[in-house]
């Protein structure tokens, strides 16, 4: 008698293969990749901050992300969320329906190689009635693509426009302001301070900056389905810290807090 055995590694591989799909594996460990690595482009700044600026600037600095950032939280942050999950969710039914369309037009093939068997006027009747069906129900999913197309498309230009004037709100009128804010806010100490109300006026043009940012990348994750997308938002996530690692530093030392704003 022979015996065989299994190794535990192939037996592992087995089990991945059999119980976990593969490929969708492979994508979620690609936006945990993608999210550790913004998570570490967002908290760039007060790397740099606490590496290059002394404590004085790191002061200005967090009063100024501190008011400056209630809009980005307060309004932008829930509509980029919702708006993430919207794109994500039509993203989710084009994908669906383009792969129902694929599998119902493997099983028309093995059909149509079955109808092959029957005799002539049969098979040429079956065509014929498979054909008119096959139309009809391109023709029908086409337009349902379509509409949710139309739908995405509409959308997303109705809250781009909505944050673009969001951010152009803060950045043209509320930048003129902030010695006010901050004298409300703060105090008069911080509200007659130029360089805090400088900084303060940074985060206001910022914020038109991180509102037309939030929402296309929204749009972007949303409709992202394969790794090939994934990973060409990691390069460009990757080329955009660079150009932050080389400018940010230059910047901070000459300008300051409002040198780390323009950075970011």
């Amino acid at each position: 008698t022979t015996t065989t055995t299994t190794s535990p590694l192939s037996s592992t591989s087995s089990y991945l293969t059999q119980n976990i799909h593969l490929p969708t594996l492979h994508l979620t460990l690609l936006f945990t990749l993608q999210g550790l690595f913004k998570h570490l482009l967002t908290e760039a700044d007060k790397i740099v901050l606490s590496t290059l600026a002394d404590s004085y600037d790191q002061g200005v600095y967090a009063l100024a992300a501190s008011y400056g950032g209630l809009a980005a939280r307060l309004l932008l942050q829930p509509m980029e969320e919702n708006a993430r999950l919207f794109f994500s969710q039509k993203g989710a039914r084009l994908e669906g329906r383009r792969q129902r369309r694929l599998e119902q037009g493997h099983e028309d093939d093995g059909a149509d190689g079955i109808d092959n068997n029957n005799n002539e006027d049969e098979n040429n009747r079956a065509n014929k009635g498979k054909e008119i069906e096959s139309k009809t129900s391109t023709t029908a999913h086409h337009d349902d693509d379509g509409d949710i197309l139309k739908e995405l498309e509409d959308t997303y230009f109705f809250l781009l426009r909505v944050v673009v004037c969001i951010g152009l709100l803060f950045a043209a009128i509320a930048s003129n302001y902030t010695s006010v804010l901050l004298r409300l806010l703060a105090g008069r100490r911080w509200g007659s301070n130029a360089e805090a109300s400088a900084a303060l006026s940074a985060f206001c043009v910022y914020t038109a900056f991180l509102a037309l940012n939030g929402i296309t990348e929204a749009f972007v994750y949303g409709v992202a389905r394969s790794g090939n997308d994934v990973g060409k938002i990691g390069l460009v996530h990757a080329a955009v810290g660079g150009v932050f690692a080389l400018i940010a530093p230059g910047l901070v030392q000459s300008h300051g807090a409002v040198g780390l704003v323009s950075a970011n």
